[in-house]
């Protein structure tokens, strides 16, 4: 409700959806509220999940990662952010 909320006041505003657990209704939602991407627990992400986000127009931003080798499976996927708090440098 409140990213529609948000919408409402803001029809430009770029939003994300952020979400524990996969479900696809929530793919549905971001569509519904328009220039809002998915925003989705790394240790849930899967291809597939990828796949179909982008099959329907949406970005898929995966959290929190500090590890290089998950980075680098989550790449794979073709994720197109990755959020993590490792500012280490050489940590990725």
């Amino acid at each position: 409700v409140v990213l529609q909320q948000i919408r409402r006041l803001n029809p430009n505003i770029r939003l994300q959806l952020v979400c524990s657990l996969w479900d696809y209704n929530d793919l549905l939602f971001c569509l519904n509220v328009g220039k809002c991407d998915y925003d989705l627990n790394y240790g849930v992400v899967t291809e597939g999940i990828v796949v179909e986000a982008h099959r329907l127009g949406l970005k898929v931003n995966v959290w929190t990662c500090n590890e290089l080798n998950v980075y680098n499976k989550l790449k794979s996927y073709g994720v197109d952010y990755v959020t993590t708090d490792n500012i280490i440098e050489g940590g990725f």
